[in-house]
């Protein structure tokens, strides 16, 4: 107790010491609470790529594609066996996409992905994003009459249309190599 007191009296009568005090206390409770919000970003960013991008993936550096796909797919099946959660197949092919806008052609360079609807959303967090609750279920690219509400409580008109890539062939421009190789995918 009468190190405290001592303590109280000579920092009442020094207001630096008392100032330097402060302001490493108020410093250091910043410095707490900066690495917990980085922290959490750190933890939010990894997630979020992680729903992106999966732990393994298999490139292949020629236009044409993997050769036999199924066949690296049931070897990674065989090597990894019960510990596997998930596998799919999806194609990047680069793409020139001509559009119409406001009267005038515009070219644009993209990035044409094709992805197996069977089994991508189980390797990403592509399902979460997809708008109407039917496509969420079973992962599907159904252009729905109803909207993006649920058909039950609109009442279903059964009506749907399907994109697929011929509805994107007239306006998506590749080079021979490259349409070659989306047409194997599609």
């Amino acid at each position: 107790m009468y190190k405290l007191l001592l303590s109280w009296r000579y920092l009442k009568t020094r207001y630096i010491a008392l100032a330097s005090i402060i302001s490493v206390t108020l410093g250091v409770g910043t410095l707490i609470v900066v690495n917990s919000v980085m922290a959490g970003f750190t933890r939010e960013m990894h997630v979020r790529l992680h729903g992106i991008l999966s732990d393994v993936i298999i490139e292949s550096h020629s236009l044409d594609g993997l050769v036999d796909p199924a066949w690296h797919m049931a070897e990674v099946r065989r090597v990894v066996g019960e510990d596997l959660v998930g596998i799919t197949s999806a194609v990047h092919v680069p793409a020139m996409l001509t559009m119409t806008v406001r009267g005038q052609i515009s070219t644009r360079q993209i990035t044409l992905i094709g992805v197996d609807e069977a089994t991508y959303a189980d390797v990403s967090d592509f399902r979460q994003y997809v708008l109407h609750p039917e496509n969420r279920k079973q992962l599907s690219f159904d252009l729905r009459e109803e909207g993006y509400s649920d058909p039950a409580s609109v009442g279903d008109t059964g009506g749907s249309r399907r994109l697929t890539t011929k509805n994107l062939l007239p306006s998506v421009n590749c080079s021979k190599n490259e349409s070659r190789h989306a047409a194997n995918r599609s």
